[in-house]
């Protein structure tokens, strides 16, 4: 699993990789051991945050 993270991390771009890995059940921790600097993680939540806020105020 590591091996195939790292292949994705490096062939994209590390914020877009660490939201879609948040985004299909990933925990921050678990980005960080893999190797994803924090502000890459940290970013990556505040940007799925706001879709999902986008997506509350789409569907209310």
């Amino acid at each position: 699993m590591k091996k195939l993270v790292a292949n994705m991390r490096y062939g994209g771009k590390p914020l877009v990789v660490a939201k879609h890995l948040l985004y299909v059940g990933f925990e921050p921790e678990e980005l960080l051991e893999l190797g994803f600097k924090s502000r890459s993680v940290v970013a990556a939540e505040e940007q799925l945050d706001e879709y999902e806020d986008s997506l509350i105020f789409l569907e209310g």
